[in-house]
């Protein structure tokens, strides 16, 4: 479902979204899918990283990290794009004509 909904906001949102914010949503999307495609074929998600001889921390996969990563990017852009509008340097111009942005 999840999945889905961002493919969805991809799709419908493209010529808002920027070039970052579009990577960001794709290594989550990409990600989810792998997991999904392992899932629906063998019944469960092939965990290979084994990381236990540095520090004590469960098995994931590529696909894992692409969505941790995703989100990670989706996060800080967007808090980027906080702080610009909450110092006024967004780069949206107001149209004198009608008032929108």
């Amino acid at each position: 479902i999840v999945l889905g909904i961002i493919f969805k906001f991809i799709h419908m949102q493209a010529k808002q979204l920027n070039k970052r914010t579009i990577l960001a949503l794709s290594l989550v999307l990409g990600g989810g899918i792998s997991n999904l495609i392992d899932r629906l074929f063998k019944g469960y998600v092939v965990d290979f990283i084994d990381i236990n001889a540095i520090f004590k921390f469960p098995n994931f996969n590529l696909a894992d990290v692409y969505i941790v990563v995703g989100f990670v990017l989706l996060a800080l852009f967007f808090a980027m794009y906080a702080n610009d509008v909450r110092m006024g340097k967004n780069k949206e111009v107001k149209d004198d004509k009608s008032g929108e942005v």
